[in-house]
């Protein structure tokens, strides 16, 4: 989970209410927890290459709103674990054991 955060912000008129606007710019596209929170949060997408995200927030008092704020998120691709046909120690034992089974049938 990806969280951005706006609760910082402030107004220069003490007691004004804040409203928020967030807004995707790039990248596979991704559900927003609420797009008018002063929070954003939202699952990273699986990629198949490294990807950045990008995202706007504009913060308003009712009377003035800000330039635009804008947050780059790096997701990374993560190659799938690769599943090893090998048993570790417990194979090459029972290989072992498997050869010397062999070997002492044909003696």
């Amino acid at each position: 989970m990806v969280t951005l955060s706006a609760a910082q912000s402030s107004s220069p008129v003490s007691g004004d209410s804040l409203s928020y606007q967030w807004r995707q710019t790039t990248g596979p596209s991704v559900t927003l927890s609420s797009a008018t929170a002063s929070s954003l949060s939202f699952t990273a997408p699986t990629v198949s290459s490294d990807t950045q995200l990008s995202f706007e927030l504009v913060v308003s008092n009712g009377r003035v709103a800000s330039k635009a704020a804008q947050a780059n998120i790096s997701v990374q691709h993560k190659a799938p674990a690769k599943s090893g046909g090998g048993g570790g120690a417990m194979g090459w034992l029972l290989l072992l054991l498997g050869g010397a089974l062999a070997a002492r049938r044909k003696a």
